[in-house]
């Protein structure tokens, strides 16, 4: 079955979504599209995707303070499924991921989408405690320069 749907994917110009993240076709239109990040610079406004780049890479830096300078100062961060606050306030996220930083923590991003201001990647998240792994659906809201709001969908891997 999953041969038949790679076959008309490829056919029909199509991506067919990986087994374990999805169950879907998506269909492609393929033309060229101006790159955001440069027109928010023409623009002279920082875009959410912008925001959310750097963020990703001061996380993979374990860089605190640049993290956090990326965080609004009331920026609320929740597990999306269950609706469990996970930190709310930069102080309160401090805390959390400054834990988090200790770790060999990394984030591969695999995919991203942008809309206005707000961002979502498709990540897979390596060196958390214990030697886990995990995907992660993360969607960040973003206003004048910094993430408002977090939202993470985590599945751990199965080594």
């Amino acid at each position: 079955m999953a041969l038949q749907l790679a076959q008309q994917a490829t056919a029909s110009r199509c991506i067919l979504a990986s087994p374990t993240s999805c169950s879907f076709i998506q269909r492609v239109q393929r033309r060229p599209v101006p790159h955001r990040l440069a027109m928010a610079a023409v623009k002279g406004d920082v875009s959410a995707e912008a925001v959310v780049q750097r963020q990703l890479e001061a996380y993979n830096a374990r860089d605190l303070e640049a993290f956090m300078d990326l965080l609004a100062e009331d920026c609320v961060a929740t597990d999306a499924v269950t609706g469990a606050v996970l930190g709310t306030g930069r102080a309160e996220l401090r805390k959390r991921y400054a834990a988090r930083f200790q770790t060999d923590v990394y984030s591969e991003l695999l995919g991203r989408l942008c809309l206005g201001s707000v961002v979502v990647d498709r990540e897979i998240i390596t060196g958390l405690p214990d030697a886990g792994v995990a995907d992660c659906l993360a969607t960040y809201h973003c206003k004048n320069g910094k993430i408002q709001k977090m939202e993470f969908v985590w599945q751990p891997r199965m080594q």
